[in-house]
């Protein structure tokens, strides 16, 4: 264990902490505008920057290994003027409205916090270098006169990911973040998987839902309701509406990532189309009836079939959306209750070559490793991806 002293109080630590985890480990909070615990620490910003005893000059938090017997002073005189300073600087030209549109955002609220006043318009003419402002993605809004040049969008594209799409072009202050081909972001090769727009501190990159609907009022964890894996999420609603939907940090089987679908394919809950009460289709048309109709309807149906062409005639689909208990009674009623083994689910569309694959191989049709497997293995052989 390490001791170390922070803003005079002695504490113990594991060893391999930063300075940053070890604050967060004590609740204490530094600025960390370039930093996102999904991705390697950068230290550009400089907002993390604390006094260490016996260092000459400051530190930045984010990427400073915690050694034995430091003494750490998180928000100095000095430490927080040069805070001050640094966000200034970024706020001289940034947009005063999108700080009142959006004053909970990560970088409004260190503005805030360090009485800095944002002294540029959204009707500011466009410097000699545009910014980007992109309207034609179906789910992100690109608006870069909100950028705070972070390369978050950029490294977590890269590092987690794996699209490269952002790129930081130019040098000084005319570096621009844009996509690395064409002019749009889906020019760019964007799978809207949202990791941008959950690490843009400032709203520069926003979910065009919440342009539209608002910043949610009430958040719930949940699970996805698409495929198998289980990712945690976090479901914002705003007047009893989904606004948007956050990949939850803590999940274990996502690691604070989502796909398109678990990020954006929500409004299928409010569609105009989709049942809310059972049907049945009689005469050729839908009619609805109680859920004791219904199944009775079916009872019936199943019957009928078995004992006209044998258990074998009828086969059962489960749902990847379903938990692994529901697909358990699901397959307990085919081979049980019907009598056959006629039982699949959905996820065999996609996944048919990888589970025939992965039963020759391995012997199961199914995952044999977790991610962290895959995060700590020396060795990774990548077949047929050329």
């Amino acid at each position: 264990m390490l001791q170390v002293t922070i803003n005079g109080q002695s504490h113990e630590f594991a060893d391999g902490l930063t300075i940053n985890q070890a604050l967060k480990q004590l609740a204490v909070e530094v600025p960390t505008l370039c930093h996102d615990d999904r991705i390697q620490p950068y230290g550009s910003c400089r907002l993390c920057t604390v006094e260490v005893k016996g260092f000459n000059g400051l530190v930045t938090a984010c990427n400073t290994q915690l050694r034995a017997g430091m003494e750490i002073l998180t928000h100095s005189d000095t430490v927080n003027g040069v805070r001050k300073t640094l966000l200034g600087l970024i706020a001289k030209d940034y947009p005063a409205e999108a700080v009142a549109q959006f004053p909970d955002k990560q970088f409004h609220r260190y503005l805030r916090e360090y009485d800095v006043k944002a002294r540029g318009s959204r009707t500011a003419p466009q410097p000699a270098v545009p910014f980007m402002k992109d309207t034609t993605h179906p789910y992100i809004n690109v608006d870069m006169t909100q950028c705070v040049t972070c390369y978050r969008c950029v490294r977590i594209c890269e590092e987690v990911q794996g699209q490269f799409v952002w790129k930081a072009w130019n040098r000084g202050d005319q570096t621009r973040i844009g996509p690395v081909r064409g002019e749009t972001l889906q020019d760019g090769g964007c799978v809207s998987c949202g990791a941008c727009v959950d690490t843009c501190p400032s709203g520069a990159l926003e979910d065009i839902s919440i342009l539209k609907r608002g910043v949610p009022t009430n958040w719930a964890k949940t699970i996805c309701s698409y495929c198998g894996t289980g990712c945690e999420v976090n479901v914002g609603t705003r007047n009893g509406h989904i606004t948007t939907i956050r990949p939850s940090m803590d999940g274990p089987s996502n690691h604070g990532h989502t796909c398109v679908k678990g990020r954006y394919a929500f409004d299928y809950i409010t569609a105009k189309d989709r049942p809310l009460s059972p049907m049945i289709r009689r005469n050729g048309e839908w009619q609805k009836v109680s859920w004791t109709e219904v199944n009775q309807f079916i009872a019936d149906k199943l019957r009928e079939a078995a004992a006209k062409h044998g258990p074998d005639s009828i086969g059962v689909l489960s749902s990847a959306r379903g938990t692994n208990e529901e697909n358990y009674v699901a397959q307990k009623f085919a081979r049980v209750v019907l009598g056959t083994n006629n039982i699949d689910c959905c996820a065999r569309v996609c996944h048919s070559p990888t589970a025939a694959a992965m039963k020759m191989t391995l012997g199961t049709g199914a995952a044999t490793n977790s991610l962290d497997d895959i995060a700590l293995a020396r060795t990774i052989l990548v077949a047929g991806v050329n």
